[in-house]
This record gives C-alpha cells, structure tokens and sequence, in this order.
C-alpha cells in the first residue's frame, strides 16, 4: 500500500506493536485522511510544523479498535496530540499521547532523534518518572521493565513492580530533538513532574543531573552512561566510603514518600486502612469483624497485613 498523506515510518517510531500494530494504524489514518474532508486536515510544507487544530483519538481496547479525528470545544482542547487507549506489556489498562505531526508525509524521519517521555502511574497522587532516549521511547520502557523484573532497587523500578494493576500514563513531550536540546527539556520536566520526592526521578534531570553525579565522583557522558549509573548507584550504601544519597534504602525513611508508592492506586488498601486493620487486631477483632471495618477486599488482604508479607513499609499508626 502507498501512503499519501501518513508517514508510516514515524507512525512506527511513536506506536508500540503492544499497543495496537502500527502498520494497521497507518493503513487506517490513511484512509482517514483519503477522504475529502479529511484532505481538508492534512497539513504540508512548513504547516507540518506548526501548530494543529484537531487531536486524534484511538481506541485500541474497542472491537474492533476505533479511530476518530477530534476538534476542541469549552472543555477539551488537545490539539496537536495522538492519544491511544490500550493495555500494555505491564499494565491491563494504559494511554498513550505522542506528538501528533511526525504522523503525516513530509515531516522528517524520527529514528536516531532523541526524545524525552514521562511514565506516570494514575494513582491518587500521580508517580511520574521522566527521562529521555535516542531508542523508541517504548524500547527504552521494555528495558525499564525487564530490570523492574529482576529486582532493581531503581525508585521507578519499585514503583513498576508496586503498581501493577494501576493505569499508566506514557507521553512524549518532544520527538526529534538532538542531545543537547534533550537535556535542556529533561532538566525541565523533570524538575516539574519527577523529581523525588513529588515524583521517582532520583536526581535532576538533564546537565543538572551530570553534575549532580560528579559531586559523587560518578562522570557520565551520555543520558544513557548516567541512567546506568544512577541503577548502580541506588543499590551502593556507600560511595568511597561516604553514605550514598542514592541508595534506594533511604526511600523508606520517608514515611509519606513510602506510603505514596506502597499505597497509591484503587486496588490496594490505604494507609488509613491497613492502620484500622493493624489496630482492629491488637483490640482482638475477628478477621470477619476487620474486613468490615477496613472495606478490605477479603479476609485474605487482612491475613497478609497482619503477617507482615503485605505493607510492612507503612508505619504503625499512633
């Protein structure tokens, strides 16, 4: 098939296969935009760069999947975004949002470029870790996920194991940024949206970040040596002898830190309640009386809060 008007090529540099196949994405948009109305939508020439009026949405979770093209009105105003409904490779339910014009012929190629993501968990109080790549940012999130999964002490990692049934929020800020202009806007968003403790990034981003580690006699020469060393570094109590700030241990003694990560999302108990169920049990209540009380989901729940294999980072309460 011959795409007039999609370049498919960024199409796969932006949409995981996980999410919805990419190519059948381009076939679909394609068709979209073949129509008269849609020809009307298609920007060219130096329009690919400007600002758009419509934002996309896809419904990946609908049988089969839906594509519509969106305009703002008094209370949404997207524009500019593609934004994906999905499940992912670690979580039931996620969304997707990507810079919208890289999709559309004539705009320059993405791969080799840089960008800079965020990854936040919808909890309560949303967890957010930002960082940057020269991958495919969900290249990049497979290799967060795979040292999720053997045990890495990484805040962002922790919290990727923790939050396993919550929704996840994957958004590219910028594509096609070269090294420098990826740090700038690294250091930005993550003072904004990651930086501990209002988010899982451990240092600040960008330049910021180089510098941070060089007080630690770490030197880094790339966003990808510094990752690298900030994995390393969180599970070092000490660096040449000196405590290491890093080290992911020191999380815990950050007791509205630890709460917000243990106890973020709707499908574990609060704080509130593993503390009702912590003290219904010093009073003698039954484990039927405790599951009442708290709303846990099951006597189950309630048995792992009181052996200690559930929650155990949570403080007893006063």
């Amino acid at each position: 098939m011959k795409f007039h008007y999609i370049n498919v090529h960024n199409v796969n540099e932006l949409v995981p296969l996980w999410a919805i196949d990419p190519f059948a994405l381009a076939r679909h948009l394609e068709d979209l935009f073949s129509t008269e109305q849609g020809r009307k939508l298609v920007p060219t020439g130096s329009a690919l760069y400007e600002p758009l009026n419509f934002w996309i949405e896809v419904d990946a979770l609908a049988l089969p999947p839906t594509v519509r093209v969106c305009t703002p009105d008094y209370n949404v105003n997207l524009n500019g975004h593609l934004i994906v409904s999905c499940s992912s490779i670690a979580h039931e339910r996620a969304q997707i949002d990507v810079p919208l014009n890289p999709i559309f012929k004539g705009y320059e190629g993405l791969s080799g470029t840089y960008s800079v993501y965020l990854h936040s968990f919808q909890t309560e109080v949303p967890l957010g870790y930002v960082g940057m790549t020269k991958q495919r940012w969900f290249d990049r999130y497979a290799q967060h996920i795979s040292s999720a999964r053997s045990g890495s002490p990484l805040l962002f990692h922790q919290a990727l194991r923790q939050h396993l049934v919550a929704e996840v929020l994957h958004k590219v800020f910028f594509c096609e940024l070269d090294h420098d202009s990826a740090l700038e806007h690294e250091e930005e968003f993550v003072g904004m949206f990651g930086l501990y403790p209002l988010g899982l990034n451990m240092i600040p981003g960008g330049r910021a970040g180089f510098a941070y580690l060089a007080k630690l006699g770490m030197n880094a020469r790339s966003a990808e040596a510094r990752d690298s060393l900030v994995e390393q570094l969180s599970a070092c109590e000490s660096v040449e002898g000196r405590p290491n700030p890093l080290c992911a241990a020191r999380w815990a003694t950050d007791s509205a830190f630890v709460e917000r990560v243990v106890c973020g999302h709707s499908g574990r108990l609060t704080v509130e309640q593993v503390h009702l169920i912590r003290l219904g049990a010093s009073f003698g209540k039954s484990l039927s009386d405790l599951v009442r009380e708290s709303s846990a989901r099951n006597i189950r729940q309630v048995k792992n809060v009181l052996a200690g294999r559930t929650y155990g980072r949570i403080k007893q309460g006063d």
